[in-house]
């Protein structure tokens, strides 16, 4: 059996991606456009890992010349862009992304964060709103980090509230330990909250440090016990509680905790 695409002959005029899609010579079989466009995609994928950008681009730009219209290609020149430091150009081109797909929640997200950087706080809102809700709608389990951005997104736009709801929110939707937890109760103790904040690291914190170790986790164990450990002196000032390092000491330090804990309780009651 012969297969369905015939290399095109070294006399085939060339194309600007690298041959493939040069023109063929009279009687050759032209390969599929959806093999064309794999093949781009799949090229200009590889340069763009390698921070090889303009050539990324110029193999994108003949992806979406294959395959008009597809939201992905177009968001991947964005990134291009992005990285090559045209950030208006890039910005052009993820609104392009989601006016072609307005569920495209790659070119939601970036083009958020890059108006975040730019300062542009109010459009990035906007964005990562979108984003969060098609990150939601979908089940993708990035949605934590889009929550987190949009939360920092209405920090900087002062509405604190805002920002506890949308994280709030999200970590309703998941039980257990969660990443949103420490930038929430960062707010709450912002809004002095304080024992708020403190409860919602305490319900979020890993309770044993050796499990931590075992998950690769050690950094959000510690951050959570340090926020825990800066927000007691203002539950409880007599006491000076630090973050220990041995796993036996980090029991009695976290049976310390607890007993502060119910102090505290016991002094609103």
């Amino acid at each position: 059996m012969t297969s369905d695409v015939k290399e095109v002959p070294a006399t085939a005029s060339p194309s600007s991606a690298d041959g493939l899609t040069a023109v063929p010579v009279p009687g050759t079989v032209v390969p599929a456009p959806a093999a064309v466009f794999t093949a781009l995609f799949e090229a200009a994928t590889e340069h763009y890992r390698k921070g090889e950008y303009n050539k990324a681009v110029e193999l994108f730009h003949a992806a979406d010349r294959a395959q008009v219209g597809n939201s992905g290609v177009v968001t991947m020149l964005a990134n291009c862009y992005g990285h090559m430091g045209k950030m208006q150009a890039s910005l052009d081109i993820y609104k392009y992304a989601t006016d072609l797909n307005p569920h495209c929640t790659e070119a939601w997200f970036n083009r958020g964060q890059n108006l975040m950087l730019m300062g542009r706080h109010a459009e990035a809102k906007e964005c990562l709103a979108n984003a969060l809700r098609d990150t939601i709608l979908t089940g993708s389990i990035d949605y934590s980090m889009v929550a987190m951005a949009l939360a920092s997104a209405l920090q900087k736009l002062h509405d604190r509230p805002a920002a506890c709801r949308v994280l709030e929110s999200v970590m309703a939707r998941c039980q257990g330990r969660h990443s949103c937890a420490v930038l929430l109760s960062d707010l709450y103790a912002e809004d002095g909250r304080v024992g708020v904040a403190y409860d919602t690291l305490l319900r979020n914190q890993l309770q044993d440090i050796r499990t931590g170790y075992a998950e690769n986790q050690t950094e959000y164990a510690l951050t959570v016990h340090h926020r825990m450990s800066r927000l007691l002196p203002r539950l409880y000032p007599l006491t000076n509680f630090s973050i220990p390092k041995d796993p036996v000491v980090y029991q009695r330090h976290q049976a310390a905790l607890r007993d502060a804990l119910a102090q505290i309780r016991r002094q609103k009651a």
